[in-house]
């Protein structure tokens, strides 16, 4: 069957451009929430870091007007290739709801960045 329901390429990609929009109308946030992240994976390393342990770090998440940039700001690092994808773990957060969270270690590029 040649017809696809979904083409993979371009939900990517749609994504990619969410996140770009998200962290553009939030950019003072999604600054603070790269620089912080990438300093904590330093911190941390070689254990690997989520956004939870970046909380539970004792940072406090900037002002923002959406949510969303939380994880456009991570989504950059990643495109970017500064930090890899190397599990997924539940959330420990009760607000949450053991959802799940990606958790992530710098690269030998993001090592250089931080």
């Amino acid at each position: 069957m040649n017809n696809m329901l979904f083409d993979f390429a371009k939900g990517a990609q749609l994504s990619i451009d969410g996140q770009r929009l998200v962290a553009a109308k939030n950019p003072e946030a999604a600054a603070t929430i790269r620089r912080e992240f990438l300093r904590h994976l330093k911190d941390i390393d070689p254990q690997p870091g989520s956004v939870d342990t970046l909380r539970l770090s004792g940072f406090q998440m900037p002002a923002m007007s959406n949510q969303n940039a939380i994880g456009a700001s991570i989504g950059s690092l990643a495109r970017k290739k500064l930090i890899e994808c190397v599990g997924v773990v539940r959330g420990s957060r009760t607000s949450a709801h053991a959802g799940k969270m990606f958790t992530w270690r710098l690269t030998a590029r993001g090592c250089d960045n931080v």
